[in-house]
Protein backbone atom coordinates (compact mmCIF):
# COMPACT_ATOMS: atom_id res chain seq x y z
CA UNK A 1 0.00 0.00 0.00
CA UNK A 2 1.32 3.66 -0.73
CA UNK A 3 2.51 6.17 1.66
CA UNK A 4 0.05 8.43 0.93
CA UNK A 5 -3.40 6.33 0.95
CA UNK A 6 -1.67 4.30 4.41
CA UNK A 7 -1.83 8.04 6.12
CA UNK A 8 -4.78 9.49 4.76
CA UNK A 9 -6.76 9.81 7.97
CA UNK A 10 -3.89 11.29 9.50
CA UNK A 11 -3.42 13.72 6.99
CA UNK A 12 -7.38 14.53 7.34
CA UNK A 13 -6.43 15.16 10.80
CA UNK A 14 -3.69 17.39 10.22
CA UNK A 15 -5.06 19.39 7.42
CA UNK A 16 -8.13 20.07 9.83
CA UNK A 17 -5.59 20.97 12.52
CA UNK A 18 -3.88 23.50 10.61
CA UNK A 19 -7.10 25.07 9.22
CA UNK A 20 -7.87 25.77 13.05
CA UNK A 21 -4.55 26.93 13.48
CA UNK A 22 -4.81 29.46 11.34
CA UNK A 23 -8.16 31.13 12.68
CA UNK A 24 -7.35 34.72 13.68
CA UNK A 25 -9.18 34.70 16.83
CA UNK A 26 -9.66 38.31 17.78
CA UNK A 27 -9.71 38.92 21.35
CA UNK A 28 -11.94 41.46 23.08
CA UNK A 29 -10.10 43.57 25.96
CA UNK A 30 -8.80 40.93 28.68
CA UNK A 31 -10.80 41.92 31.58
CA UNK A 32 -9.01 39.80 34.35
CA UNK A 33 -6.46 37.41 34.55
CA UNK A 34 -8.65 34.62 33.13
CA UNK A 35 -9.87 36.24 30.60
CA UNK A 36 -6.83 37.45 29.48
CA UNK A 37 -5.21 33.30 29.55
CA UNK A 38 -8.39 32.56 27.66
CA UNK A 39 -7.75 34.67 24.71
CA UNK A 40 -4.25 34.57 24.29
CA UNK A 41 -4.31 31.77 21.41
CA UNK A 42 -0.96 31.07 21.98
CA UNK A 43 -1.50 28.52 23.98
CA UNK A 44 -4.30 25.36 23.88
CA UNK A 45 -3.45 24.04 27.26
CA UNK A 46 -6.15 23.05 29.96
CA UNK A 47 -4.82 25.84 32.20
CA UNK A 48 -6.42 27.76 29.43
CA UNK A 49 -9.71 25.66 29.17
CA UNK A 50 -9.81 25.99 33.19
CA UNK A 51 -9.46 29.91 32.82
CA UNK A 52 -12.07 30.32 29.28
CA UNK A 53 -14.66 28.35 31.28
CA UNK A 54 -14.12 30.72 34.74
CA UNK A 55 -13.84 34.00 32.85
CA UNK A 56 -16.93 32.75 30.62
CA UNK A 57 -18.85 32.59 34.50
CA UNK A 58 -18.15 35.66 35.24
CA UNK A 59 -18.69 37.04 31.30
CA UNK A 60 -21.21 34.88 30.22
CA UNK A 61 -22.24 37.15 27.14
CA UNK A 62 -18.85 37.57 25.90
CA UNK A 63 -18.64 36.31 22.29
CA UNK A 64 -15.09 36.36 21.75
CA UNK A 65 -14.46 34.17 25.29
CA UNK A 66 -16.93 31.38 23.99
CA UNK A 67 -14.82 30.98 20.85
CA UNK A 68 -11.85 30.88 22.24
CA UNK A 69 -13.02 28.12 24.34
CA UNK A 70 -14.29 25.87 21.35
CA UNK A 71 -10.72 26.67 19.76
CA UNK A 72 -9.19 24.84 23.10
CA UNK A 73 -11.87 22.38 23.37
CA UNK A 74 -11.09 21.30 19.66
CA UNK A 75 -7.68 21.39 20.32
CA UNK A 76 -8.13 19.14 23.11
CA UNK A 77 -9.96 16.39 20.89
CA UNK A 78 -13.72 17.39 22.05
CA UNK A 79 -15.14 18.50 18.70
CA UNK A 80 -18.79 18.13 19.46
CA UNK A 81 -18.35 20.21 22.76
CA UNK A 82 -16.50 22.89 20.88
CA UNK A 83 -19.13 23.05 18.30
CA UNK A 84 -21.68 23.64 20.92
CA UNK A 85 -19.29 26.50 22.11
CA UNK A 86 -19.05 27.94 18.66
CA UNK A 87 -22.86 28.09 18.45
CA UNK A 88 -22.98 30.05 21.56
CA UNK A 89 -20.23 32.41 20.12
CA UNK A 90 -22.78 32.73 17.07
CA UNK A 91 -25.77 33.30 19.10
CA UNK A 92 -23.97 36.59 20.88
CA UNK A 93 -22.49 37.97 17.65
CA UNK A 94 -23.79 36.73 14.91
CA UNK A 95 -21.98 36.20 11.30
CA UNK A 96 -18.30 36.28 12.14
CA UNK A 97 -16.15 34.34 10.04
CA UNK A 98 -13.74 33.32 12.27
CA UNK A 99 -16.76 31.49 14.29
CA UNK A 100 -18.20 29.65 11.28
CA UNK A 101 -14.41 28.73 10.41
CA UNK A 102 -13.87 26.83 13.67
CA UNK A 103 -17.88 25.27 13.53
CA UNK A 104 -16.92 24.16 9.95
CA UNK A 105 -13.62 22.59 11.32
CA UNK A 106 -15.76 20.72 14.33
CA UNK A 107 -18.41 19.63 12.28
CA UNK A 108 -16.27 18.35 9.73
CA UNK A 109 -14.54 16.34 12.29
CA UNK A 110 -17.65 14.77 13.58
CA UNK A 111 -18.36 13.87 9.86
CA UNK A 112 -21.43 16.35 9.54
CA UNK A 113 -19.93 17.35 5.75
CA UNK A 114 -23.19 18.75 4.28
CA UNK A 115 -22.85 21.19 7.21
CA UNK A 116 -19.15 21.67 7.04
CA UNK A 117 -19.37 22.95 3.21
CA UNK A 118 -22.29 25.08 4.27
CA UNK A 119 -20.46 26.86 6.72
CA UNK A 120 -17.07 26.84 4.94
CA UNK A 121 -18.60 28.66 2.21
CA UNK A 122 -20.92 30.92 4.52
CA UNK A 123 -17.47 31.81 5.86
CA UNK A 124 -16.02 33.26 2.71
CA UNK A 125 -19.38 34.87 1.45
CA UNK A 126 -18.51 37.06 4.24
CA UNK A 127 -15.09 37.31 4.15
CA UNK A 128 -13.21 36.50 1.01
CA UNK A 129 -9.80 37.05 2.43
CA UNK A 130 -9.19 34.34 4.75
CA UNK A 131 -7.25 31.46 3.16
CA UNK A 132 -7.74 29.30 5.74
CA UNK A 133 -11.49 29.41 4.93
CA UNK A 134 -10.49 27.99 1.41
CA UNK A 135 -8.50 25.73 2.66
CA UNK A 136 -10.89 24.40 4.58
CA UNK A 137 -13.70 23.67 2.38
CA UNK A 138 -11.14 21.95 -0.30
CA UNK A 139 -10.16 19.75 2.33
CA UNK A 140 -13.83 18.53 2.65
CA UNK A 141 -14.61 18.70 -0.97
CA UNK A 142 -11.25 15.76 -0.98
CA UNK A 143 -12.49 13.90 1.44
CA UNK A 144 -16.13 14.37 0.05
CA UNK A 145 -15.22 12.65 -3.23
CA UNK A 146 -15.68 16.27 -5.28
CA UNK A 147 -11.97 16.24 -6.47
CA UNK A 148 -13.01 18.39 -9.19
CA UNK A 149 -14.48 21.02 -6.81
CA UNK A 150 -11.27 20.88 -4.47
CA UNK A 151 -8.78 21.52 -7.26
CA UNK A 152 -11.19 24.66 -8.48
CA UNK A 153 -11.25 26.43 -4.93
CA UNK A 154 -7.64 25.53 -4.20
CA UNK A 155 -6.48 26.90 -7.84
CA UNK A 156 -8.78 29.51 -6.81
CA UNK A 157 -7.26 30.37 -3.71
CA UNK A 158 -3.84 30.68 -5.06
CA UNK A 159 -4.96 33.28 -7.54
CA UNK A 160 -5.31 35.51 -4.16
CA UNK A 161 -2.83 33.67 -2.12
CA UNK A 162 -0.25 32.42 -4.48
CA UNK A 163 2.73 32.29 -1.50
CA UNK A 164 0.13 30.07 0.57
CA UNK A 165 2.06 26.87 1.01
CA UNK A 166 -0.82 25.08 3.06
CA UNK A 167 -2.98 25.77 -0.68
CA UNK A 168 0.17 25.10 -2.57
CA UNK A 169 0.31 21.76 -0.91
CA UNK A 170 -2.73 20.63 -0.68
CA UNK A 171 -3.64 21.62 -5.02
CA UNK A 172 -0.35 19.30 -5.53
CA UNK A 173 -1.55 16.74 -3.29
CA UNK A 174 -5.19 16.16 -4.56
CA UNK A 175 -3.51 16.54 -8.60
CA UNK A 176 -1.50 13.68 -7.66
CA UNK A 177 -3.76 11.90 -6.59
CA UNK A 178 -5.93 12.52 -9.11
CA UNK A 179 -3.16 10.47 -11.88
CA UNK A 180 -1.53 14.06 -12.51
CA UNK A 181 1.77 13.74 -11.23
CA UNK A 182 3.98 15.46 -13.35
CA UNK A 183 1.57 19.03 -12.28
CA UNK A 184 1.11 18.41 -9.09
CA UNK A 185 4.83 17.81 -7.98
CA UNK A 186 5.15 21.15 -9.58
CA UNK A 187 3.10 22.41 -7.29
CA UNK A 188 4.86 20.88 -4.51
CA UNK A 189 8.21 22.06 -5.81
CA UNK A 190 6.94 25.24 -5.43
CA UNK A 191 6.10 24.60 -1.78
CA UNK A 192 9.20 23.59 -0.76
CA UNK A 193 11.20 26.55 -2.28
CA UNK A 194 8.98 28.71 -0.49
CA UNK A 195 10.25 27.14 2.88
CA UNK A 196 7.36 27.13 5.27
CA UNK A 197 7.96 26.61 9.03
CA UNK A 198 5.24 24.27 8.96
CA UNK A 199 6.10 20.57 9.01
CA UNK A 200 3.08 18.97 8.32
CA UNK A 201 3.06 20.45 4.99
CA UNK A 202 6.40 18.06 3.92
CA UNK A 203 5.21 15.57 5.74
CA UNK A 204 2.25 15.97 2.81
CA UNK A 205 4.34 16.36 0.07
CA UNK A 206 6.32 13.92 1.00
CA UNK A 207 3.06 11.30 1.12
CA UNK A 208 2.61 12.81 -2.67
CA UNK A 209 6.42 12.29 -3.69
CA UNK A 210 6.17 9.40 -2.79
CA UNK A 211 3.22 8.23 -5.05
CA UNK A 212 4.48 9.85 -7.66
CA UNK A 213 7.56 8.45 -7.79
CA UNK A 214 9.82 11.19 -6.19
CA UNK A 215 11.14 8.79 -3.69
CA UNK A 216 14.30 11.16 -3.31
CA UNK A 217 12.35 14.03 -3.30
CA UNK A 218 10.34 12.11 -0.47
CA UNK A 219 12.57 11.96 1.46
CA UNK A 220 14.54 15.40 1.33
CA UNK A 221 10.62 16.47 2.23
CA UNK A 222 10.32 14.30 5.30
CA UNK A 223 13.90 15.33 6.56
CA UNK A 224 12.49 18.88 6.55
CA UNK A 225 9.38 17.88 8.98
CA UNK A 226 11.45 15.51 11.19
CA UNK A 227 14.12 18.53 11.65
CA UNK A 228 11.31 21.41 12.18
CA UNK A 229 9.04 18.72 14.60
CA UNK A 230 11.92 16.24 15.75
CA UNK A 231 9.88 14.80 19.11
CA UNK A 232 6.60 14.14 16.68
CA UNK A 233 7.20 10.23 16.33
CA UNK A 234 4.79 9.86 13.11
CA UNK A 235 7.26 11.82 10.81
CA UNK A 236 9.91 10.18 11.82
CA UNK A 237 8.14 6.81 11.18
CA UNK A 238 7.70 7.96 7.70
CA UNK A 239 11.13 8.87 7.86
CA UNK A 240 12.33 5.72 8.79
CA UNK A 241 9.86 3.87 5.90
CA UNK A 242 11.23 5.54 3.20
CA UNK A 243 15.17 5.23 4.30
CA UNK A 244 13.89 1.47 4.46
CA UNK A 245 12.74 1.34 1.02
CA UNK A 246 15.66 3.05 -0.18
CA UNK A 247 17.59 0.86 1.11
CA UNK A 248 19.66 3.45 3.17
CA UNK A 249 19.37 0.70 6.03
CA UNK A 250 22.03 1.92 8.15
CA UNK A 251 19.86 4.97 8.89
CA UNK A 252 16.74 3.26 9.13
CA UNK A 253 17.54 1.31 12.15
CA UNK A 254 19.15 4.32 13.60
CA UNK A 255 15.66 6.32 13.31
CA UNK A 256 13.48 2.82 14.21
CA UNK A 257 16.09 2.97 17.50
CA UNK A 258 14.71 6.47 18.22
CA UNK A 259 11.18 5.33 17.57
CA UNK A 260 11.30 2.63 20.07
CA UNK A 261 11.35 4.89 23.24
CA UNK A 262 8.44 6.81 21.58
CA UNK A 263 6.16 4.46 20.99
CA UNK A 264 5.09 1.59 22.81
CA UNK A 265 4.43 -0.65 19.71
CA UNK A 266 6.12 -3.86 17.93
CA UNK A 267 6.51 -1.70 14.69
CA UNK A 268 9.68 -0.14 15.05
CA UNK A 269 10.97 -3.77 16.21
CA UNK A 270 9.59 -5.15 13.03
CA UNK A 271 11.53 -2.12 11.00
CA UNK A 272 14.57 -3.05 13.19
CA UNK A 273 15.02 -6.62 12.01
CA UNK A 274 14.01 -6.17 8.20
CA UNK A 275 17.24 -3.66 7.78
CA UNK A 276 19.26 -5.93 10.05
CA UNK A 277 18.72 -8.65 7.72
CA UNK A 278 19.58 -6.66 4.92
CA UNK A 279 22.75 -5.95 6.59
CA UNK A 280 23.57 -9.66 7.07
CA UNK A 281 22.83 -8.80 10.97
CA UNK A 282 20.86 -12.14 11.50
CA UNK A 283 21.22 -12.31 15.11
CA UNK A 284 20.49 -8.60 15.64
CA UNK A 285 17.30 -9.41 13.13
CA UNK A 286 15.84 -12.31 15.03
CA UNK A 287 16.66 -10.31 18.64
CA UNK A 288 14.04 -7.61 17.46
CA UNK A 289 11.53 -9.69 15.94
CA UNK A 290 10.99 -11.46 19.35
CA UNK A 291 10.80 -7.86 21.29
CA UNK A 292 8.02 -7.24 18.27
CA UNK A 293 6.70 -10.70 19.55
CA UNK A 294 7.05 -9.84 22.85
CA UNK A 295 5.09 -6.16 22.68
CA UNK A 296 1.87 -7.97 20.17
CA UNK A 297 1.60 -11.31 20.30
CA UNK A 298 0.08 -11.27 16.82
CA UNK A 299 2.07 -9.48 15.46
CA UNK A 300 2.75 -12.11 12.92
CA UNK A 301 -0.58 -12.52 11.62
CA UNK A 302 -0.64 -8.83 10.48
CA UNK A 303 2.73 -8.92 8.56
CA UNK A 304 3.18 -9.59 4.83
CA UNK A 305 4.60 -12.88 3.61
CA UNK A 306 7.79 -11.14 2.71
CA UNK A 307 8.35 -10.90 6.31
CA UNK A 308 7.44 -14.01 7.21
CA UNK A 309 10.05 -15.43 4.74
CA UNK A 310 12.55 -13.00 5.86
CA UNK A 311 12.27 -13.96 9.59
CA UNK A 312 12.28 -17.78 8.52
CA UNK A 313 15.53 -17.35 6.76
CA UNK A 314 17.36 -15.50 9.05
CA UNK A 315 16.34 -18.33 11.42
CA UNK A 316 17.52 -20.61 9.05
CA UNK A 317 20.88 -19.09 8.60
CA UNK A 318 21.43 -18.35 12.56
CA UNK A 319 21.04 -22.04 13.13
CA UNK A 320 23.38 -23.03 10.84
CA UNK A 321 25.91 -20.82 12.05
CA UNK A 322 25.69 -21.90 15.32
Amino acid sequence: MSLINRTASFGATVIIGLVACLFAIRPARAQDWNASLCLDSRTLSRERLTACETAIKKNPKEAGLHRNHAAVLFFLGQPAAALLAYERSDSLLADQPETMMGAAAALEKLGRTAAAIKQYRRSIELDSTRIEAYVGLARVYGSANRPAEAVALLRKALAVFPESPIARTMLGSELVKQGRPKEGVAHLDTMRALKPRIPAMYFLAASALDVAGRRKDALLAIRVAVELSPEYPYYRAVLASILEREKLCGEAILEYERLTSKVSGPAPWGGIARCSVALRDYDRAISAWERATLLDSTYWSRVNSEERSLYQEAKRIVKQQK
